[in-house]
C-alpha cells in the first residue's frame, strides 16, 4: 500500500530537519505529528525509528528513509496528493537539481546546512531556571506558567514544553494542574503544557 501525503510530509521533514524530534514538536510546529497507526506502520517499513520519551514519542530518519526521500527527487506528483503535496514535490525536484550540482549527496547537503539549536537544551534549561528564580518568592514554590512563559519571549512554545518535559522525567522540576479550574483565565489555558490526558499550568523547580 502507497504511503499517504501525510506519511511522506513527514518523512521529508524528518529529512530536512536532519534530527530527532519529538511527535509534540512535529504535531505544534509542523502541523505532522503522526498517530498510532501511521508511527507504526512507517517503524514496520523500517523508514523511522521512534522512541518512548515519556509519555510521548520522537522520531528520526533511519538509513532505509533517506534512502527512500532519495528515490522521490526524481519522482512523479502523486495524483491524490492535492496542492501542498504539489508544492512538496516541486520542492523535492529543485534538491535533486541542487545535489545534482554539487558534490556529494542529500544527506551531506543537510548535515552541511545543519546549525545547533538557537538554544542548546542546557542553555535553555538555565534560563528557565533563571526566569523562575525572578518569579518565585521562596525556592521551591509553585509559579504560574503563564507568568514564567513571557520571560522566554523567543523561545517557541513547542520548544520549551519540550525541554519542560525533559525536566520533569528527571525530575528537575514539577508540574501540577490548578485544582481551581473555575480561577483558570485565557492567559493559563494558553500557558498550559499538555502532559499525557492533562493540561498543567504550575511549575516548582528545586
Amino acid at each position: 500500500m502507497a504511503l499517504g501525503i501525510r506519511e511522506r510530509a513527514t518523512l521529508i521533514a524528518l529529512m530536512a530537519l536532519n534530527r530527532e524530534i519529538s511527535n509534540t514538536e512535529l504535531a505544534d510546529r509542523y502541523r505532522l505529528g503522526l498517530d498510532r497507526r501511521k508511527r507504526e506502520r512507517l517503524n514496520g517499513d523500517g523508514l523511522i525509528v521512534s522512541s518512548k520519551v515519556g509519555r510521548g514519542y520522537s522520531h528520526r530518519l533511519t538509513e532505509r528513509g533517506w534512502k527512500w526521500v532519495e528515490q522521490e527527487l526524481t519522482a512523479p506528483v502523486p495524483p491524490w496528493s492535492g496542492s501542498a503535496g504539489g508544492g512538496l514535490y516541486a520542492l523535492l525536484h529543485g534538491l535533486h537539481t541542487a545535489v545534482g550540482s554539487r558534490t556529494g549527496t542529500l544527506r551531506s547537503l543537510f548535515e552541511g546546512a545543519k546549525t545547533s539549536d538557537p538554544q542548546p537544551v542546557s542553555g535553555l534549561r538555565e534560563r528557565i531556571r533563571d526566569a523562575y528564580k525572578r518569579i518565585v518568592r521562596k525556592p521551591g514554590a509553585w509559579v504560574q506558567l503563564r507568568d514564567l512563559r513571557p520571560l522566554l519571549p523567543d523561545v517557541p512554545k513547542a520548544e520549551l514544553d519540550e525541554v519542560l518535559k525533559h525536566m520533569l522525567k528527571e525530575r528537575e522540576a514539577n508540574l501540577t494542574l490548578n485544582e481551581d479550574q473555575g480561577a483558570l483565565t485565557p492567559a493559563d489555558h494558553a500557558a498550559a503544557i499538555r502532559v499525557g490526558i492533562a493540561n498543567l499550568h504550575m511549575i516548582s523547580i528545586r
